[in-house]
C-alpha cells in the first residue's frame, strides 16, 4: 500500500507532459525598461521598487498597444510613464480626464520643479494622501507672467559729449 502511495506521489510531482516552449529572452526589453527607469527617474520617482513595477506596468501597456516593434515599443511605453504620471495628478486634483488641460500641465510643472514639496513616489503610489498632495500642488501652481505691454515711447534728442563737426571732400 505503500508502494502505491509512492508511485502516485511521484507522478504528482512531476510536471506535465506536453510540449516545452522555450522562450528566448528578448535582449531588446532590458534597454527599454532601463531606457524607461531612467525617464521615471526624471519625472522624480526615487523608490526602486516602485520604479520597477511602474516600469513593467508601462511596457505591458505599450506591448498591448504596438506590439513588440522596437522603435515603436520605447515610443509608447515612454508615453504610458507621462500617463501615468498624469493620471496620479488627475487623482491627486480630483479632476475629470479631459478636463483642465492647462491645470494639468501646472500640477506637473509644480511637481516637476519640486516647489511643492511633494514626492513623485507618494503621488504615484497610490498614497492615502492623495487630497493633501492635490492641495499643496494646486499651492505651488507656477503663477504666468503677463505678456508685454509695448507703449509708446517719446522721442528723445541724442547729445554726445564730444561732438566734432566733420565734413567729406570730394575728390
Amino acid at each position: 500500500m505503500e508502494s502505491t502511495l509512492k508511485s502516485t506521489q511521484s507522478t504528482a510531482d512531476a510536471p506535465a507532459a506536453g510540449p516545452a516552449v522555450a522562450t528566448a529572452p528578448d535582449p531588446v526589453l532590458p534597454d527599454i525598461k532601463a531606457r524607461v527607469i531612467a525617464y521615471l527617474q526624471r519625472l522624480r520617482v526615487r523608490d526602486p521598487s516602485l520604479l520597477e513595477s511602474l516600469a513593467d506596468e508601462c511596457l505591458q501597456r505599450a506591448r498591448k498597444r504596438s506590439g513588440d516593434a522596437g522603435g515603436q515599443l520605447i515610443r509608447q511605453a515612454l508615453e504610458e510613464a507621462r500617463r501615468c504620471l498624469d493620471h496620479a495628478l488627475v487623482r491627486a486634483a480630483h479632476m475629470s480626464n479631459a478636463q483642465e488641460c492647462p491645470l494639468l500641465a501646472g500640477l506637473r510643472t509644480a511637481l516637476l520643479l519640486g516647489k511643492a514639496g511633494v514626492a513623485s513616489d507618494a503621488l504615484m503610489g497610490n498614497s492615502d494622501r492623495q487630497a493633501e498632495i492635490g492641495a499643496s500642488l494646486r499651492t505651488a501652481l507656477p503663477q504666468p507672467v503677463p505678456p508685454e505691454a509695448h507703449l509708446p515711447m517719446p522721442e528723445q534728442t541724442l547729445s554726445f559729449l564730444f561732438w566734432k563737426s566733420v565734413t567729406l571732400h570730394e575728390s
